[in-house]
Order: structure tokens, then sequence, then C-alpha cells
């Protein structure tokens, strides 16, 4: 998912736009998940919010080293 995520951010939206959804969407999955009480479908709604959460690691490093060398230059 990092590496999909980062395709997309540099070819067809921007990564602010990426890291919105990721999280809104694990933010749903999570809600969901306090409300399962199997454990097959709490572990695939923990499978599929590590999915968008593990998008917005690199996503994050890649806008915090852009604004940074903006900032140590200006």
């Amino acid at each position: 998912s990092p590496l999909i995520a980062g395709q997309i951010a540099d070819k067809w939206a921007n990564t602010e736009i990426i890291l919105a959804v990721c999280h809104i969407m694990g933010a749903a999955l999570l809600l969901l998940s306090s409300r399962i009480s199997t454990f097959r479908n709490l572990f695939l709604s923990m499978g599929a919010y590590t999915f968008f959460y593990a998008a917005t690691i690199p996503l994050t490093f890649s806008l915090l080293f852009t604004h940074i060398g903006a900032i140590t230059q200006g």
C-alpha cells in the first residue's frame, strides 16, 4: 500500500488529499472495529485499517521533507 499511495500521489492527486482519505477511512474502520464481536471480522477490519495506515507513513515523510527544505532555505 505505501508503494501504491506514492504512485498515486506522484501522478494523479495531491499528497494532502490522499492523506485525508486514508485517515478518514482508517477512522471509519476503527469505529467499525469497536463494534465487531467476532474475531474473524475484527481481524479483517484491522487488516484493512493497517492497509490505509501503512500508506500514510511514507507520504507524511515526503510532505515533511518538502516543507523542511523550504524552511531551512528561507
